[in-house]
């Protein structure tokens, strides 16, 4: 049995078949789309728990499921999938967080101005 697939490179290559290549790209770009939608629910996770970092992937896997948000297959949020998730938003992701986080705060003092001033 010949293993190895003529333009399959890569680990795994010779398991994936004649066109595993390309389905491996497109598994992969849907995933990042997948991560990339669920951006915002894991930035408001984040905030919600009103601590750095969002309180870890245990506490955003409880928003998530709280907020009945769902899997790719979807299934419930655990702790290792938000993991995975994380590692896929990484880029940038801390960034949108500590905005978010000083916009929030920014919010909170300014209506106390106003509830000062009223």
């Amino acid at each position: 049995m010949n293993s190895h697939v003529k333009g399959a490179t890569g680990k795994g290559a010779s398991k994936r078949g004649r066109h595993g290549a390309v389905l491996a790209r497109l598994n992969k770009q849907e995933a990042q789309q997948l991560a990339e939608s669920l951006r915002p629910e894991v930035i408001k996770a984040m905030l919600k728990t009103g601590k750095p970092k969002g309180g870890g992937p245990k506490a955003i896997a409880a928003y998530l499921n709280a907020q009945e948000v769902p899997t790719a297959r979807g299934g419930k949020w655990h702790p290792e999938t938000v993991r995975r998730l994380l590692k896929q938003l990484e880029p940038g992701l801390e960034t949108e967080f500590r905005d978010a986080w000083r916009e929030q705060g920014l919010r909170r003092i300014a209506a106390k101005m106003m509830a000062l001033t009223s």
